[in-house]
């Protein structure tokens, strides 16, 4: 029987590639702070997951991740994440409109600090 909860033991540091994908009895996914990566489509086509509880420690959400989870509500984004992946919540028609504008403020974040660590003169120069 599927368990309508997918809580990974805390030893896991990545979701491979497709590991839930197409599970329809997931509604709800707890991440433990050992997780880093989640890999391409690994929830993909979770039609009836709801939430999505992601850890401090995780890093990269891969492409395709989480997309077509069509009832897919409530998602935090924690600061930890620097890498998003094209379409990783596309087609994730249930997200509420703050959720884009978090995602357009995480992705000006990173463009921020990319643009910080790459201007050549940031300290001003003594005389």
């Amino acid at each position: 029987e599927e368990s309508t909860t997918a809580e990974q033991p805390s030893e896991v540091v990545e979701i491979g590639t497709g590991a839930f994908r197409g599970n329809k009895a997931i509604v709800r996914v707890n991440m433990p702070a050992g997780v880093k990566q989640i890999k391409n489509v690994a929830f993909q086509g979770c039609r009836n997951l709801e939430k999505i509880s992601f850890s401090g420690g995780l890093a990269t959400i891969s492409s395709a991740a989480f997309e077509s989870c069509r009832l897919l509500k409530e998602v935090v984004i924690p600061d930890s994440v620097s890498f998003i992946g094209r379409a990783a919540f596309g087609s994730c028609s249930s997200i509420p409109f703050f959720f884009y504008f978090l995602l357009h403020h995480f992705l000006w974040k990173l463009l921020h600090h990319f643009l910080e660590i790459t201007t050549p003169f940031t300290t001003p120069i003594e005389t």
